[in-house]
C-alpha cells in the first residue's frame, strides 16, 4: 500500500501544480507517543502518574514516503517532499495531588530526507532547498482523572488540554506552522488481562494550504486493546494494537494508520518495540513505520 499519497488537481496536461501559498509547516510525523502509565503507542488511557513520580520517555520512530506528490492524471510520483524522516522524542508526566497530570514533550527530527518543494512548481529558494532536522512541536498539557480507581478494574475516563508551539520545524515538515489547542478525552475500560482504550482529541490550528490541499481544525481518534501474554514473577510480556484516524474538511488530510507493538513491562522500565503503516493515501500516512520506545517512572522527591 502506498501511502502518504497527496493528490493534485491538475489541469488536462502533467503540468505541476503551481505551489504559491504552500505550507511547509505540515508534521509529517502525526504520531505523538503517550506519556502517561497506561499507555499504548499514541493511544494514551485514562491513569494519571501517581503524585510525586515522574513518568519519562524516549522514543525513536522512522517513517518512509508519508508525503508523497502524484500527478492526479496517471499517478505519476513528481516528487517526495518527505522521503525518510527519523524522529526523537523527550518526554514527561509529573504526577500532580488529585491525580492532576503536568505532560510536557519535544520531538526531533533528527534525520530528515526528501524534496521538500523541489520538482513542485516552486521558485526561488523553495525549488532548491532540501530538508533539514529541525525541531518539533513543543507540547505542555495538564491532565486530570475524573472517573474510575486506577487499581480496579473497570471504566476509567480522564480530560486533558494540550498546547503546542513550533520550535522550527516547520520549515521542514516536522513540525506543525502554528500555535495549536486540543481538548483531550480519553476513555479505558480495563480488565485483569486486557484494557480497551480510545482517545479523542479536537485539534485547533491555524490554517495552512500544501499543494491545494487545505490544512485546518481537525478531530483526531486513536484506539485500541492491549493485553498482557506472559507474566513471570513482576514482570510481563504484553502486545497491543491500535488504529489512529483524523476527520478533517478535506479528504487529503484524513491520514489513517495501524500500529502494533510488543512491549516488555518490568518494576524499572516498559520497552516497546512496534511497527506500522498507513490505511490510505492521505497526507501524514506513511508507507510503514518503526518505532521503539523506553518508558522509566521516577520519584522525583527521592524515595
Amino acid at each position: 500500500m502506498r501511502a502518504g499519497v497527496l493528490a493534485l488537481l491538475l489541469l488536462c496536461t502533467a503540468q505541476v501544480a503551481r505551489a504559491d501559498g504552500t505550507s511547509t509547516g505540515i508534521a509529517a510525523d502525526r504520531l505523538r507517543f503517550g506519556l502517561g502509565p497506561s499507555v499504548m503507542a499514541g493511544a494514551e488511557g485514562a491513569e494519571t502518574t501517581r503524585t510525586g513520580n515522574v513518568n519519562m520517555l524516549l522514543a525513536f520512530d522512522y517513517l518512509r514516503d508519508p508525503v508523497q506528490l502524484r500527478a492526479a492524471a496517471n499517478g505519476a510520483v513528481v516528487s517526495t517532499p518527505v522521503r525518510n524522516q527519523l524522529v526523537g522524542t523527550l518526554g514527561w508526566e509529573l504526577g500532580l495531588p488529585r491525580r492532576f497530570a503536568i505532560q510536557l514533550s519535544l520531538p526531533v527530527a533528527l534525520v530528515n530526507d526528501g524534496d521538500r518543494l523541489r520538482y513542485s512548481g516552486a521558485t526561488g529558494d523553495d525549488a532548491t532547498t532540501g530538508l533539514h532536522a529541525g525541531a518539533g512541536d513543543l507540547m505542555l498539557g495538564v491532565k486530570v482523572a475524573l472517573l474510575g480507581h486506577p487499581e480496579e478494574p473497570g471504566m476509567h475516563v480522564a480530560f486533558a488540554l494540550d498546547g503546542t508551539a513550533p520550535l522550527g520545524g516547520d520549515h521542514d515538515f516536522a513540525a506543525t506552522g502554528s500555535l495549536t489547542l486540543a481538548p483531550r478525552l480519553h476513555i479505558d475500560y480495563r480488565l485483569p488481562w486486557l484494557s480497551i482504550v480510545l482517545d479523542a482529541q479536537v485539534r485547533f490550528e491555524g490554517r495552512r494550504t500544501l499543494f491545494g490541499t487545505r490544512f485546518g481544525d481537525e478531530l483526531d481518534i486513536t484506539g485500541g486493546v492491549v493485553g498482557k501474554l506472559v507474566s513471570l514473577r513482576r514482570s510481563h510480556l504484553v502486545a497491543y494494537v491500535e488504529a489512529a484516524g483524523v476527520v478533517a474538511s478535506d479528504a487529503s488530510t484524513r491520514a489513517a494508520e495501524l500500529r502494533g507493538a510488543l512491549r516488555l513491562a518490568t518494576p524499572h522500565a516498559d520497552v516497546d518495540i512496534g511497527a506500522g503503516g498507513g490505511l490510505n493515501d492521505a497526507i501524514a500516512a506513511p508507507r510503514y513505520r518503526v518505532f521503539a520506545v523506553v518508558r522509566v517512572p521516577l520519584d522525583w522527591r527521592g524515595k
